[in-house]
């Protein structure tokens, strides 16, 4: 992250004073912006199955909210401009290389808190209603123009029966407009009401993760139950007394479960992998598009040595010193692995000199991978 991206502040000056601190205002963070997903091309992906899709309008005589999720039709999308509408695609970096780019200018915060790029398109007076997130944002102005109001208020209740989580008493005490180019960073926990301006509204945000406790505790108990031997004692109660009463769970069955449970470690590296595996899981609609007519291993291994793998959009790959986490899935990396892999996952593609001379491990993960749609050969350059 530059400093003009955080309004002149270093990347450090920027995570001491703000970060899950206070808003930021930054006029001018990507001067002469030119957005790489424009707004027909994101009611395009709008329309796409695989792509997480929501609109949003408001009827002006009764100000009542409606809620739809995609995929949608190009009739639908234009009978909601009879409202004040928005249209939201989620995670549009998977779809775009471009938009990705834009994303990975954020890279001074690891990957590991990063979300995805969300586009919102709106019409003159669209918008999503008072609310407030649960994460940190970064909200990039690409096209048009938008009245941010924000407030640090404590009062979160929402309008009952509304579909979408609007606050009911909502006082702002800062107002911003943003123009193309222009970013408002939110800390969470900020209420904020974003409203389009003009039509053609187009706002991109930078969102972040933050994993929830029953997700990581989710992931701590699938880390723990296959953290058992795969031929592990069942219950057992050899002497097992008459019952008087079938119905009670007896202190000895608790006592023995207990036992059985108990045996099992649970220890920082076991969260350490719970957590790797919870990061890098695919969003449910994720799909994988892997090669119809894939390369042989030995084909894809020499065209790797020339040009390099890149990251497939949709792939979230993490590591923790020899652990390697992608899309969900752990494994063991041996040392002289280990830089090339943590530089595919640090710069989201492997030049080619790594790969001139593999080690086995290194290029038959790297095939593996390839066959699956996680990564791809780098395109030829040819200039």
């Amino acid at each position: 992250m530059d400093k003009i991206l955080l309004g002149g502040l270093t990347a450090r000056q920027f995570l001491k004073a703000h970060w899950q601190k206070t808003p930021r205002m930054i006029q001018g963070a990507i001067p002469d912006f030119v957005p790489p997903v424009s707004v027909a091309e994101t009611l395009i992906l709008a329309r796409r199955e695989e792509m997480e899709s929501r609109l949003i309008t408001q009827t002006p005589q009764t100000s009542a909210w409606s809620l739809k999720h995609g995929p949608f039709t190009t009739r639908q999308l234009n009978a909601a401009k009879q409202h004040a509408w928005t249209v939201l695609v989620q995670g549009v970096n998977t779809a775009s290389r471009e938009a990705d780019a834009l994303l990975r200018r954020f890279n001074a915060l690891p990957y590991a808190r990063l979300d995805d790029l969300m586009v919102s398109v709106a019409g003159k007076g669209g918008g999503v209603g008072p609310h407030v997130d649960s994460y940190d944002v970064f909200l990039l102005q690409a096209s048009g123009k938008r009245r941010w109001r924000i407030s640090a208020q404590t009062d979160h209740r929402l309008v009952e029966g509304a579909p979408l989580k609007i606050l009911r008493n909502f006082k702002h005490t800062e107002e911003h407009v943003l123009g193309p180019g222009d970013m408002l960073y939110l800390p969470p926990g900020w209420a904020h009401e974003g409203v389009a301006l003009t039509d053609d509204c187009m706002t991109y945000s930078v969102g972040f993760r933050a994993l929830s406790k029953s997700e990581i505790t989710r992931h701590v108990l699938n880390a723990l139950d296959e953290a058992l031997p795969a031929q592990s004692p069942l219950y057992s109660d050899p002497v097992l007394r008459r019952s008087k009463f079938p119905g009670l769970i007896a202190r000895d069955f608790v006592d023995q479960a207990f036992k059985l449970v108990g045996r099992i470690k649970f220890d920082r590296a076991l969260l350490a992998n719970a957590l790797g595996l919870a990061l890098t899981e695919p969003k449910p609609h994720i799909v994988f598009d892997m090669p119809e007519e894939p390369l042989s291993e030995r084909v894809f291994k020499a065209r790797a040595a020339k040009f390099g793998v890149i990251l497939d959009l949709k792939s979230l790959f993490l590591y923790r010193t020899t652990a390697l986490y992608i899309n969900g899935e752990a494994l063991k990396a041996p040392r002289d692995s280990l830089l090339a892999l943590q530089t595919l996952a640090n710069e989201r593609r492997l030049p080619a000199q790594f790969l001139r001379r593999p080690q086995a491990f290194l290029s038959s993960t790297l095939y593996e991978w390839y066959c699956a749609g996680w990564l791809h050969l780098e395109e030829p350059n040819d200039e």
